[in-house]
């Protein structure tokens, strides 16, 4: 019997130890996604500290992102090709997010969108059946820094054409699909914010920014989507907006890709709308379709939207309570610990014993 006592204690306090453990590297990973969360929440807060009044005033009270269609407008802040627009969608119900790709040529209620300034185009963008809930504008000074800490772009250049470095070099542009670094997206940005014949390239990079943030790839990120909105994007967009985005981007689904034509009014492409606000499920002329599979380790909508009411309190707390339990349990541990050569401890045998025949 003293043989087999010695094993079960043996057992006993290594199974004590893995919990211990156990305890201490959530506490750790909880604390870790606090810090990301805190990061979150304080580069946000400088983005919304650059949102002009104005803009801010004519946007609707957005309800809960996970449970309402939203639709968020990206454009430049400054520069000639500014009236270009990028509409991102969720439709949580049916899986579904889209992107509506809008020229400055666009034809909103009869004015083109690049006579429109940011309030003006909410407006216009609402009387043809679009109600923009969120706006992000990016400053085109600051693309380089922004598609450098995205890891760059991919954009689908529309014209071959020739860019000036700040140092003199050329590069030349070629028509098709490329990939950018934060030098060749600055180079590309300041030819088509600043000359009129490059109208229908300036949106390009527009869509890459807005395609590469929004793509599904986990909260890990979430940090690199916050430096982003804190250096070169001004937006109305929360910590729990941010949040629910990323989780509506690992449920997978569909994803839409919606382009009006140049010069085109869009009240004459009614069905591509429909399509892309999730109003109608027929294919649509202007987009294109793609299947995006669900993330394995994605949380649970609960989760979500406790993260989204309490942020990175509620990770802190809960990283606090488990080195609290796990302190607690080393202390019992300890001085249950039984001394060498010495006999088991009380504390631990009899009441197993009672479970036995």
């Amino acid at each position: 019997m003293g043989a087999g006592n010695s094993l079960l204690v043996r057992f006993i306090q290594a199974s004590a130890v893995l919990i211990v453990a156990g305890l201490c590297m959530a506490a750790v990973a909880l604390g870790w996604a606090a810090y990301e969360l805190r990061g979150l929440s304080s580069d946000i807060s400088q983005s919304h500290a650059r949102l002009p009044a104005p803009v801010r005033a004519v946007l609707p009270v957005a309800p809960g992102i996970l449970d309402h269609p939203q639709v968020t407008m990206v454009r430049y802040s400054s520069g000639i090709s500014s009236g270009a627009v990028v509409l991102f969608s969720t439709v949580p119900d049916q899986n579904l997010a889209a992107f509506l790709t809008l020229p400055p040529s666009t034809r909103v209620n009869g004015s083109p969108l690049d006579d429109l300034n940011t309030p003006k185009a909410i407006e216009a963008l609402r009387g043809a059946g679009i109600t923009v809930d969120h706006v992000a504008l990016i400053d085109p000074a600051r693309v380089g820094p922004l598609v450098d800490g995205l890891g760059g772009i991919t954009i689908d250049n529309k014209t071959t054409f020739v860019a000036l470095t700040s140092d003199g070099r050329e590069l030349r542009f070629d028509k098709g699909r490329l990939d950018l670094d934060g030098d060749h997206a600055k180079a590309y940005i300041q030819a088509a914010t600043t000359r009129e014949e490059l109208e229908k390239a300036s949106e390009a990079v527009l869509a890459g920014i807005v395609h590469k943030v929004l793509r599904p790839a986990g909260f890990r990120r979430m940090q690199t989507i916050g430096g982003v909105l804190a250096h070169s994007v001004a937006t109305d967009l929360t910590g729990a907006d941010v949040v629910g985005l990323v989780e509506l981007r690992l449920r997978g689904g569909a994803t839409l890709q919606c382009q009006v034509p140049r010069h085109s009014p869009i009240g004459g492409y009614r069905a591509t709308v429909d399509r892309f606000l999730g109003k109608a499920t027929s294919p649509a002329a202007g987009c294109t379709v793609h299947h995006v599979d669900s993330a394995q380790l994605a949380p649970p909508v609960t989760v979500v939207r406790a993260i989204q009411r309490y942020g990175w309190h509620l990770f802190a707390v809960t990283a606090l309570l488990l080195m609290l339990v796990a302190a607690i349990a080393t202390v019992v541990l300890v001085t249950r610990w039984p001394k060498a050569g010495g006999t088991p401890p009380k504390g631990i045998l009899p009441p197993l014993r009672r479970l036995g025949p």
